[in-house]
Formats: structure tokens, C-alpha cells, sequence
């Protein structure tokens, strides 16, 4: 699943989400700008609205788009693949349970991670949008905007909001996933009347679009601050954090906030609404909310009924989240410390950041146990029902199905990789039958098939074999070669016992030489081979051919022609040489 072709897919479903959403909302991100740098001349939204048309129309309120549209595009594509990409990563790095138990933080680390890198592409646009969307006479083409800002200011002014930019946009893009990720989980535990897997694509996608509304809203609150101090900067570069913060009083900070709860709320929610929904039209995997491992539910299966507390019983102890929630703390407390000490924020506002932090990790860390407690109950996963095959007219079933999965053979390198391939191992009395699909879901659609007659098996052995990135561990892997120059590798799936494994190679033992030459092949039941009891009646060809010949003689009246047969007499010459032979043999 986590192939390079699939982080290559999420990027560009981020860069489509990210890309459309920022630039359709031009218009409300301009007024939320000047009313940001220029509070006094815009008071409110709609204020805003109507001067902003009143001064330069329509084409005032699309102001800036250019360099939205590539900006957002490229700052979504790396956004998304990072998140995907950093998450698979860092759940590696951990085992399974802990990256269960602890998914919250490992949604905040691999958001943070994504947003660094692509901030990187987005600094430059964002100073070019805010300085054409903020100051007054200045030219409305990105073309011209970006070479006179390169001149006349140097390439830093592109750069010299990456900070702020930075401070506004970690918070955000943590809040965005982190919320994202636990408002699903509770919006398909506690709202939605049936199963994720129940619903259809369009009921889903409902769902996706409202909790990714409500963590846009948390988003904005929490990023807002930030914003306001990117907005001053990019308008005048000379400025500094300290100063804008001065200016502008704890109030004058949240100035616009509704307008920005109004674009983040929707543009959020349609971001995670396109990247499903691009996700439903690539047919790209779409993983459910996080499951509790089997062996962390094995471990709970007695713990159902009592509290957090240790069981007795089966000697498991739960996981102490204060340990953890402490060392999140302070993680995060020396991010804000770093980020606000280079910022120049006053050491009052760095004193109300520290006294908030505390509060949202134990909010995260109650919900992230409790989600946990309730998953206890749920069932195990089922893996899918095996199906035979449709047989050819005459064979049939020679013992069950093995659940295995066919490797690659290293002798087709230049096809398309269809292999692993997930599926079954059939045996019949006519032939060895293996049916699945790839394990890939990009490689091809087309089902897997690979067989060969029994008759041609020249040799089966067992071999080594660890496929990667398969959700199970595979054993007794089999090698099985033709004459046909067909050779079928499978690995057997866990579920599958060693005596099963021998069993099957028992019976393919037994198959390859059959009673009967007949049955190498398969055959209706009429045309099965004789049994050893029922004789022959005509032995030859020429018993055969003499016997009806001489019937059709004898029915047209012809009689046999009469042959005698006569002595051999030796010649006169041979008798006497033998006489005289014997005749010194006697003495």
C-alpha cells in the first residue's frame, strides 16, 4: 500500500484540495487581510466586501490569485505526501501498539514534519499575495510583482516571513490532521448511525466534509494570532514581531478572526472533501479510522469490565499516559520557546502559551484514552471468504483450499509487477490452480491466475522466502517447477498449519503419477479408463484386422485358401557335416 506510486497520488490529491480551495476563497482571504493591516479603514467583513468592490470591482476582490493558486498547489502536494509519508514512517518506529496507543502524538509529529517542508515553497507566494493584496497602486500581475520585489528588496523578502509563517501554519497544519483524524473517529463511533464499511461512497464523503469543517474551525482559533502577525510583516518588512505585537494590543491580534473561522472552517472542509473524494476517483486506498491491534485487543479481552487499573489476572498493565503526556509537554513548550524567543515575543505571551499547553495535551491524552477503552469491544477483523474457481469440464476438487500468496519468480522483470499476489493455492485431480490479486492495487485490477497440469510437475521443494510489506508473515514457502518451463512460488499464509502444508504435499505426491495414463488428463466421467478386470477382445492390431477380414470372407462365400505346411528337410551337404560333427562329439 505505502508505495512510492501512493505517496506520488496523495501529493497530487493535496496539491488539487489545497490548490482549488485557497484560490476560490480569494476574495474573503483579501478582506481578511486589509482588515488585518488596516483595521481602521475596514471595520468589519462586509465593509470590507463593499469597499474593496466600490474601489476596483470585481477584479479588486480576485486580487492576488496567481499567486494562491501556485503557492497553495505546491504547499498542498508536499503537505499531504509529507503527512502520509511521515506517518507511515515514524508508526514504523514504534510497535504496533504503541503507535495505537499513542497516534495522537504521532498525527501532530507528522503533520509538523510535512508543514516545515512545504512552507518552504509557500513563503515566496504569500509575500507576493499579501504585498499585492495590502498595498494600495501596487500592480495586480504576479509576473511583475515578484521580479520588482527581487530588485528593488533582495531575495530575502521572500523569505523574511518564513518564521511567522511557520508559527502560523505548524500550529494549524498539526490541529488540522491531529483534529481531523480523532473528530472521524468519533463522528463514525457516536454520530453515524451504521458502520464505516456500511456506507456508501457519498454517505463517507459527508462525513469527511464535516469533520473536516469542524477542524477547520479549530484551526483557525488556534493559528489566527500568527496570521495577523504575517499579514503586518509582509505589508511592511521593516517591522518586526515585537513591534506588530505592541501595536496592535492582545485585541487588535484577534482582529478578522470571524472571517478567518468563516474561509478556514470551509476552505478545511473542502480540502478533506476533494482529497477523498480524489482518493474515490483514483481508486487509491482509503485506510479506515486507526484499529486496535489484535494482539493489544488479546491482551484487553479481560479487562473489559474493570477501569484503567492492572488486572490481576492476566498480568497486563496499562500504558501510564502521564509519563507521556509529560514529555509531550515539554516538547512542545520548548518548540514555543525556540519559535517565540527568535520571534521576539514578550515573555508575557510566552507565559500564556505555557499556561494553555498543559490543558490541550490533557484534553488529547483523556480522549485518546477513552477512544481506546471503547475500542476494546470491537470484533476481530474477518479476512475474506475463499472461492473455488470454475473448473474445466470433468476435473474436480483433490482437497481444500490453502490461503498462500504467490512471490515473484525473478524471471519477469520487464512486466508490469503484479507480484506478491494475495489468493489461494486449489488442487485438483488434473492440476495445481493459484487465483488472488496483487498485493499492489496499482499494478493492475485483472485477477492473478497461475497453473499447470500435475503431469508436468518435474519438482517441489520447499524454500526461504520474506516478502515485504504484507500484512501477515507467510511460512512454508513452496517451490514448484513444470516442464512447461512454469514455475508457481507461494508462501502460505499464518493461518495455515504445518500439518495442512504437508498434507498438501502429500496429496500433489500422490496426483502426479495417477493408475491409469488417462488420468493426466481431465476427463468427463464416461470417458474414464477401463478397469483392470474387463479383457480386451481383440489384443492387436493384426488379431484384429485377421479376424474381421475373415468374417467378411466367409459372409461373401469365399472360402480360405487351404496352406500346408511343410517340413524342413536339411540339404544332402548339411545332414552329412552333422553326422560327422556328432560322431566326434560321441568320441
Amino acid at each position: 500500500m505505502f508505495s512510492n506510486k501512493y505517496f506520488m497520488l496523495c501529493g497530487a490529491g493535496g496539491a488539487v484540495a489545497c490548490g482549488s480551495t485557497h484560490t476560490l476563497l480569494t476574495p474573503l482571504d483579501l478582506v481578511k487581510c486589509r482588515l488585518q493591516v488596516d483595521p481602521g479603514k475596514y471595520k468589519s467583513i462586509f465593509k470590507g466586501f463593499g469597499i474593496s468592490l466600490s474601489e476596483g470591482g470585481i477584479a479588486n476582490l480576485v486580487k492576488g490569485w496567481a499567486p494562491t493558486l501556485i503557492g497553495y498547489t505546491l504547499q498542498g502536494s508536499a503537505k499531504f505526501a509529507g503527512y502520509e509519508y511521515f506517518k507511515y514512517k515514524y508508526a514504523t518506529m514504534v510497535d504496533e501498539e504503541s503507535a495505537y496507543l499513542y497516534r495522537t502524538y504521532l498525527y501532530l509529529a507528522a503533520a509538523a514534519s510535512a508543514e516545515l517542508v512545504a512552507d518552504i515553497f509557500l513563503a515566496p507566494f504569500e509575500a507576493v499575495k499579501v504585498r499585492m493584496q495590502t498595498t494600495p497602486g501596487y500592480t495586480s500581475q504576479m509576473r511583475k510583482a515578484m521580479p520588482h520585489m527581487m530588485s528593488t528588496e533582495g531575495f530575502g523578502v521572500f523569505y523574511k516571513g518564513l518564521t511567522p509563517l511557520w508559527g502560523r501554519q505548524v500550529p494549524y497544519t498539526m490541529m488540522k490532521f491531529a483534529s481531523f483524524e480523532k473528530t472521524l473517529e468519533f463522528l463514525y463511533e457516536n454520530v453515524v448511525p451504521k458502520p464505516r464499511e456500511q456506507c456508501t461512497k457519498v454517505e463517507q464523503l459527508i462525513v469527511t466534509f464535516a469533520a473536516g469543517y469542524i477542524a477547520g474551525v479549530l484551526c483557525a482559533i488556534v493559528s489566527h494570532p500568527s496570521d495577523t502577525i504575517v499579514s503586518k510583516l509582509n505589508k511592511d518588512p521593516s517591522s518586526s514581531i515585537g513591534g506588530i505585537i505592541s501595536e496592535v494590543g492582545m485585541i487588535g491580534i484577534w482582529r478578522g478572526l470571524v472571517a478567518r473561522i468563516i474561509m478556514i472552517g470551509t476552505l478545511t472542509g473542502l480540502q478533506w472533501f476533494i482529497y477523498d473524494a480524489f482518493k474515490v476517483y483514483t481508486q487509491m486506498p482509503r485506510p479506515p479510522p486507526a484499529e486496535m491491534p489484535e494482539s493489544l485487543k488479546k491482551k484487553l479481552a479481560g479487562n473489559v469490565a474493570e477501569s484503567d487499573s492492572a488486572d490481576a489476572e492476566s498480568g497486563f498493565e496499562e500504558a501510564d499516559p502521564g509519563e507521556a503526556g509529560n514529555n509531550v509537554i515539554k516538547m512542545v513548550s520548548r518548540f514555543v520557546d525556540k519559535v517565540c524567543t527568535e520571534g521576539g515575543v514578550t515573555a508575557e505571551h510566552v507565559r500564556c502559551l505555557h499556561q494553555m499547553i498543559p490543558g490541550v495535551v490533557h484534553m488529547h491524552l483523556e480522549t485518546l484514552d477513552g477512544v481506546a477503552r471503547e475500542s476494546r469491544r470491537l470484533p476481530p477483523v474477518q479476512k475474506p471468504r475463499i472461492a473455488w474457481p470454475t473448473l474445466v469440464h470433468g476435473e474436480a476438487s483433490a482437497g481444500g483450499a490453502l490461503r498462500a500468496v504467490l512471490l515473484a519468480d525473478g524471471r519477469s522483470a520487464a512486466l508490469p509487477q503484479l507480484l506478491p499476489a494475495e489468493g489461494a493455492l486449489f488442487l485438483t485431480n488434473y492440476r495445481l490452480l493459484f487465483k488472488g490479486v496483487p498485493v499492489d492495487p496499482y499494478a493492475c485490477e485483472a485477477t492473478v491466475v497461475r497453473s499447470f497440469p500435475l503431469s508436468a510437475l518435474t519438482r517441489e521443494k520447499g524454500v526461504r522466502a520474506a516478502p515485504a510489506h504484507l500484512e501477515h508473515a507467510p511460512h512454508d514457502a513452496l517451490q514448484l517447477r513444470a516442464a512447461t518451463f512454469q514455475l508457481i512460488k507461494v508462501a502460505l499464509d499464518e493461518e495455515v498449519s504445518s500439518e495442512q502444508a504437508e498434507s498438501f504435499r502429500k496429496a500433489v505426491s500422490r496426483l502426479r503419477h495417477p493408475p491409469h495414463p488417462l488420468l493426466h488428463f481431465a476427463l468427463a466421467p464416461r470417458a474414464a479408463p477401463p478397469s483392470d478386470l474387463a479383457q480386451p477382445k481383440h489384443h492387436t492390431l493384426k488379431g484384429f484386422a485377421k479376424k474381421t477380414l475373415l468374417k467378411t470372407a466367409r459372409r461373401a462365400g469365399l472360402k480360405p485358401k487351404p496352406s500346408k505346411r511343410q517340413k524342413y528337410v536339411l540339404p544332402a551337404d548339411a545332414r552329412e557335416t552333422k553326422k560327422v560333427k556328432t560322431k566326434d562329439r560321441r568320441q
